[in-house]
């Protein structure tokens, strides 16, 4: 096997979408940082929710604010832009092994199929990799210069991300090959991963606004008997999820790689530890199907 993954970096290596995608990420998280530059700027004040009324005017008391560091929620961002690059990287890049007919000469001379997929799913991981290299020394050179860097967040938590976001990746790549190796035909394939990349972040967009919403909502201003403003007391959240519906929620968005990609761009998992194990879990669920298809798939 260790000849085909040496193929299969040449090609990565002179590969035009490889470098294409590649730029294309770095163009985004650029963008993505500069407008971000304005809210940088430090708020002096924020309203507090002591309200008061004096001689007919509302006054309300301001408290200080601390700086607002815009990098920590963008610096984990290209773990969304590996999901949908992913889908467009992996059946691209594995069409020639049907369209080119060298899957059928690779098997003529003597090469079994669980090392075809597995010396292709190697490759499209470097490609992961790569994307997440990139991802990060993006974020290092060009966020932390212009967004003032991560303010009290501590290193050990970055890194944490940082791996995460690799084993995350991977998952996306096992799935995504998965349908490169079974589908024979290159557009089909193409268009099958691409639905799937965005299917998988509108799922996992749904699951996180699902998730986030509060179980009771803050009660706004009322006018007391005594004649000032007053606090209303918190409302049941019609739009909170809970019970058995809650924890499918929950499963779906640590399983799926759309719901832990947006765990981790957003830094906001509960239970973070549980994203290495269920990507695991996605890996080796979406690789032992494949090789299961694969190895009883026609090559003609």
């Amino acid at each position: 096997m260790g000849e085909l993954i040496s193929a299969g970096v040449y090609r990565l290596k002179y590969s035009k979408l490889f470098y294409i995608l590649l730029g294309l990420l770095v163009v985004t998280l650029t963008l993505c940082y500069m407008q971000a530059i304005p809210q940088t700027v430090s708020l002096d004040v924020s309203p507090t929710e002591a309200v008061t009324q004096e001689e007919g005017y509302v006054t309300v008391e301001y408290e200080e604010q601390a700086s607002f560091y815009p990098l920590n929620s963008l610096f984990f961002q290209y773990v969304l832009f590996n999901l949908i690059s992913c889908g467009v990287f992996c059946p691209l890049f594995l069409s020639h092994e049907y369209s080119d007919g060298v899957l059928r000469n690779r098997l003529i001379v003597g090469r079994n199929r669980v090392q075809i997929y597995l010396g292709n799913l190697a490759i499209n991981g470097l490609y992961g990799a790569a994307t997440t290299v990139v991802g990060i020394l993006t974020g290092l050179c060009v966020g932390m210069p212009m967004l003032k860097g991560f303010g009290e967040t501590e290193l050990s938590t970055l890194v944490i991300y940082g791996l995460f976001s690799l084993i995350t990746t991977w998952a996306c790549v096992s799935l995504f090959t998965m349908a490169a190796m079974i589908v024979a035909n290159r557009a089909v394939a193409a268009t099958l991963c691409i639905v799937l990349a965005f299917g998988l972040y509108f799922l996992g967009q749904f699951l996180t606004i699902g998730l986030s919403q509060p179980e009771l909502l803050q009660g706004g201003l009322i006018w007391g008997p005594d004649g000032t403003f007053q606090m209303a007391d918190p409302a049941p959240n019609p739009s909170y999820i809970s019970g058995f519906k809650r924890q499918v929620y929950q499963f779906l968005y640590e399983l799926t790689p759309g719901g832990q990609c947006f765990q981790i761009a957003n830094m906001g998992a509960e239970t973070p530890w549980h994203l290495p194990v269920y990507a695991a879990l996605f890996t080796a669920l979406t690789t032992g199907i494949g090789l299961a298809i694969f190895q009883r798939k026609d090559v003609k």
